[in-house]
C-alpha cells in the first residue's frame, strides 16, 4: 500500500515535467534571442530617432532661413530708402540753387568772361558767387561748387587750382551732357583730381569724390549753365551703407555696372593681407566685385588676375537688372562664402548688396545640428555598447534602457527650453523695437506739446487781461458821457467798440482751441479715449477759416459755398485740426506759385460741402502748384514732406489721414501740377440726429 503514493508522486512530477516543458522552453527561447530582440530593437529605434532628428533640423533649418530671409531684406530696403531719400534731400537742394536769381546773373556774367584763370579770377561776379555759396555749402556737407559752361569748362569754383579747366565730371562720364538736357545728375564716385579736406578739414593727397549736378537756365528756360555741388562719398553714402552692417561679418556696399565698388567695405585690412588691395588703398573704387574662385582668407590665391575674372553670382545678377536673394551661399570678392541679398537701383544706376558670412548666418543651426549630431552620436554608441551589453547580461541591458529613457527625457527638455529661450528672445526684441518707437514718440509729442504750450500761455492770459481792460474803459466811456448821453452817440460808440470784443473773442477761441491740439497730441497714439458728442461741422470749419485767412488775406482769396451741413458723431478738436492742416496746405501751395508767377496771379481756394452717398462731403480745392503723381503716394505717410528742413514735420497729413479713419471715413485726392489740388473728406453722418440744413 505504501508503493502508490510513490507512484503517484513520480507520476505527478511526470505530469507537471510534462505540464512545464513547453513554457520552460519558451522561458529558455526567450533568455536566448532576448539580446538579438533588443538589437533589432535599438536599431529601429536608431532609424526613428534618425529621421526625428532630420526633420526637427529641417525645420529648425527652415526656422533659420526664414529669419535670415527676413534680416537681409529688411536691411537691404532700410538701406535702399536710406539712400534714395539722401538722393532726393540733393537733389531738392541743388535745384534751391538752380532757381534763384541772384545765381543766374552771376553766372552770365561768369560766361561772359574771358576763357582764362586770370580772368575769371579778376572777374566781380566771381568774388560774389564765392561768397554766396562758401557758408553754405560747408553748412550743408559739401566740399566745393562749380559752374560749368556748356564746352566743360570750369568758370567758377571755390578752389582756385580747378579754376579755368575742363570740369572733372566731363573726363570720367556722360552726367554732363545729360545735365545739359536738363536733367539732374548724381555722378558716381571718382577721384578727385585735387587734395580734398578729410573729415578733421585738413587737405589730404586726391579722395573718392561725387558730384549732385543739375542745370542753370535762363528766363526762356534754356540751359545756360551747369551747377555742380561736390559731395564726399566717404562721409555720405558709406555712411548710410555701414549703417546697413549687422553681426561680425554683415556688409552692405554699393557697385556699377563693372562691378566696381562705390563705397567702403569692412574688410579693408583682410583685403591688404590677401593682395587684393595695394597699402594706403581704399576699397572704395580700387576693387571689383569678382569671384577669385577659392576662399583667400584661408591660403587660395588665383591664377588670373582679377580683371578677367567672372562678377560674384550676386554681381552678375544685379548688374543685369534683376533684384534678389541667395540662402544657400557663393563665393564673395574674397572667396568666403556667404549669403545675401541685392538690386539694382535704376535711378541712381548702382547695385545695391547686404552680405553676411554663411557661417555666422546659419551659426545657431551648424551649432544644433553640431549638438544633435554628437548627442546622437554618442546614443548610438551607447545603444550600441549596451547591446551587447545586454547580449552577455539582460540585467545591464534594462538598467541601459532605464538610463536610455532618463538620457532622451534630458534631452527633450534641454531642446524645450531652447525653444522656449528662443521664443522668450524673439518676444524681447519686438518689445524692444517697440519701445524704441513710442520713446522717439513720445519726445516728439512732449516737445512740441512744451513748445506751444508757453506762447498760447501767455496769449491766454493777455487776452483775458486785454478782455477786462477793454470792459472797464468801456464803462469808463459812457459814464463820463453823463448820466443822460445821447443815444446816437452811444449806439455810434457801442458800433465802433463791439469789433474789438469781436477780434478778442475769436483770439481766445483760437488759444482754446490750440490747446485742444496739443491735448490731441498728448493723446495721438489712443485716439479712441478722447470724448465723442455730436456737433455740426460749419462752425468750427469758419472758426478755422477765420483763423488762418488773417495770414494769407493778401495772397489768397477764400471762396465758402456750404450747400449741406450735417450733425454728425466727432470729435471736434481733431476735425478741426483737420480743417486747419487742409486750409494751410492749399495756401503755402498758393502762395509757393504766386512766388514763381509773381503778383499777376491770382490765388483761390473753395471750400464747400455737400451731400453725396448720406455723407457728409467737405472739398477743399486750390490752383496752388499742385502735387507730383510720384508724390501723391506718398502724402499720407508719417514724417513725409517735401518742405524745406525746418519748414515741416510731415506729420500734417498724417493725422488728418488717422482722425478722418478713426471717424470711420475717408480722404480722396487730385492733383496736377501746375494747375492745383482738391482733397475730398467723406465723414458718415449721425443717422439718428443728422438733420440736413441747405444753406442759404
Amino acid at each position: 500500500m505504501q508503493d502508490r503514493p510513490e507512484n503517484n508522486d513520480a507520476r505527478h512530477g511526470d505530469l507537471k515535467e510534462t505540464a512545464e516543458g513547453p513554457a520552460g522552453r519558451f522561458r529558455r527561447l526567450i533568455a536566448l534571442n532576448t539580446g538579438k530582440f533588443i538589437t533589432v530593437f535599438i536599431f529601429f529605434l536608431i532609424l526613428v530617432t534618425g529621421a526625428m532628428i532630420w526633420l526637427m533640423l529641417s525645420r529648425i533649418k527652415a526656422i533659420e532661413r526664414t529669419d535670415i530671409r527676413y534680416i537681409l531684406e529688411n536691411t537691404l530696403q532700410v538701406t535702399q530708402e536710406s539712400i534714395y531719400n539722401w538722393y532726393l534731400a540733393r537733389k531738392a537742394y541743388i535745384e534751391t540753387w538752380t532757381t534763384s536769381s541772384q545765381l543766374l546773373e552771376l553766372t552770365k556774367a561768369l560766361l561772359k568772361a574771358p576763357r582764362s584763370r586770370e580772368a575769371l579770377l579778376a572777374d566781380p561776379a566771381m568774388a560774389k558767387v564765392r561768397h554766396l555759396f562758401s557758408d553754405k555749402l560747408i553748412r550743408h556737407g559739401y566740399l566745393d561748387f562749380f559752374i560749368i559752361a556748356p564746352d566743360n569748362f570750369n568758370v567758377a569754383s571755390l578752389h582756385e587750382e580747378t579754376q579755368g579747366q575742363t570740369n572733372l565730371i566731363a573726363t570720367h562720364s556722360q552726367s554732363l551732357s545729360k545735365v545739359f538736357r536738363g536733367f539732374f545728375q548724381l555722378t558716381h564716385p571718382m577721384m578727385a583730381s585735387v587734395a580734398l579736406p578729410d573729415k578733421s578739414g585738413i587737405q589730404v593727397k586726391p579722395r573718392p569724390t561725387m558730384f549732385a549736378c543739375a542745370p542753370i537756365k535762363d528766363e526762356t528756360d534754356k540751359v545756360i549753365a551747369a551747377l555742380a555741388l561736390q559731395v564726399d562719398p566717404d562721409y555720405d553714402v558709406s555712411r548710410i551703407t555701414t549703417i546697413g552692417r549687422f553681426g561680425s561679418t554683415g556688409d552692405t556696399y554699393a557697385f556699377d555696372r563693372t562691378g566696381r565698388l562705390l563705397t567702403k567695405c569692412r574688410f579693408d585690412d583682410i583685403l591688404y593681407k590677401i593682395g587684393l588691395l595695394n597699402d594706403g588703398q581704399e576699397s572704395i573704387l580700387n576693387l571689383d566685385i569678382r569671384d577669385p574662385g577659392g576662399d583667400m582668407t584661408r591660403g587660395f590665391r588665383p591664377g588670373a588676375a582679377q580683371k578677367p575674372r567672372p562678377l560674384t553670382r550676386m554681381a552678375q545678377q544685379a548688374t543685369a537688372g534683376n533684384t534678389g536673394i541667395d540662402l544657400d551661399g557663393y563665393r564673395d570678392y574674397r572667396g568666403v562664402p556667404v549669403v545675401g541679398a541685392w538690386t539694382w537701383l535704376d535711378e541712381l544706376n548702382v547695385g545695391l548688396a547686404t552680405e553676411i558670412e554663411r557661417t555666422e548666418a546659419y551659426r545657431s543651426f551648424f551649432n544644433t545640428r553640431l549638438i544633435v549630431l554628437v548627442t546622437l552620436g554618442i546614443v548610438v554608441s551607447m545603444f550600441l555598447g549596451f547591446s551587447i551589453m545586454l547580449a552577455l547580461n539582460r540585467r545591464k541591458v534594462l538598467q541601459f534602457a532605464r538610463q536610455l529613457e532618463l538620457k532622451n527625457e534630458e534631452i527633450k527638455q534641454s531642446h524645450e527650453k531652447l525653444e522656449q529661450r528662443h521664443l522668450e528672445l524673439k518676444r524681447t526684441q519686438a518689445q524692444l523695437v517697440h519701445s524704441e518707437k513710442m520713446a522717439g514718440l513720445g519726445t516728439l509729442v512732449a516737445g512740441v506739446a512744451h513748445e506751444i504750450n508757453n506762447p498760447n500761455n501767455f496769449v491766454s492770459a493777455c487776452s483775458q487781461n486785454l478782455d477786462e481792460a477793454l470792459q472797464e474803459f468801456k464803462s469808463f466811456v459812457i459814464k463820463m458821457l453823463g448820466e443822460n448821453p445821447d443815444p446816437e452817440t452811444v449806439q455810434l460808440f457801442e458800433e465802433k467798440f463791439n469789433p474789438f470784443f469781436e477780434n478778442l473773442s475769436a483770439v481766445r477761441d483760437g488759444s482754446r482751441r490750440i490747446q485742444q491740439i496739443v491735448t490731441l497730441l498728448q493723446t495721438f497714439s489712443r485716439f479712441e479715449e478722447a470724448d465723442q458728442k455730436c456737433d455740426r461741422i460749419i462752425p468750427g470749419l469758419n472758426s478755422t477759416i477765420k483763423l488762418i485767412e488773417t495770414q494769407y488775406r493778401n495772397d489768397v482769396d477764400i471762396e465758402c459755398d456750404f450747400q449741406a451741413d450735417l450733425s454728425i458723431r466727432c470729435q471736434p478738436a481733431q476735425l478741426h485740426q483737420v480743417f486747419m492742416n487742409m486750409i494751410i496746405n492749399a495756401c503755402q501751395a498758393i502762395t509757393a506759385k504766386k512766388e514763381q508767377l509773381g503778383n499777376d496771379f491770382s490765388g483761390k481756394l473753395k471750400i464747400s460741402t455737400a451731400i453725396q452717398d448720406q455723407y457728409l462731403m467737405i472739398r477743399f480745392q486750390d490752383n496752388g502748384c499742385g502735387i507730383p503723381e510720384e508724390v501723391q503716394q506718398k502724402i499720407f505717410d508719417p514724417f513725409f514732406t517735401t518742405k524745406d528742413v525746418g519748414e515741416g514735420t510731415g506729420l500734417g497729413l498724417s493725422i488728418s489721414y488717422g482722425i478722418v479713419e478713426n471717424h470711420k471715413g475717408r480722404i480722396q485726392v487730385e492733383s496736377e501740377i501746375g494747375q492745383g489740388t482738391t482733397f475730398t473728406i467723406f465723414l458718415p453722418p449721425d443717422m439718428k440726429l443728422s438733420d440736413r440744413i441747405e444753406a442759404g
